[in-house]
């Protein structure tokens, strides 16, 4: 058990394996987080 066991976190900001996001995403799933995600898609650079 993890000291996030239970807990639900909103990861923002995930664009790619290489970004901080993931590696903090990575590092909270393996302490028991339950998450969930926003990202940006392909259309981003539309704007």
């Amino acid at each position: 058990m993890g000291f996030l066991t239970g807990k639900r976190i909103l990861v923002t900001g995930l664009a790619s394996n290489r970004s901080i996001a993931y590696g903090i995403a990575k590092s909270m799933k393996e302490q028991g987080a339950e998450l969930a995600f926003t990202y940006l898609n392909e259309n981003y650079n539309r704007v």
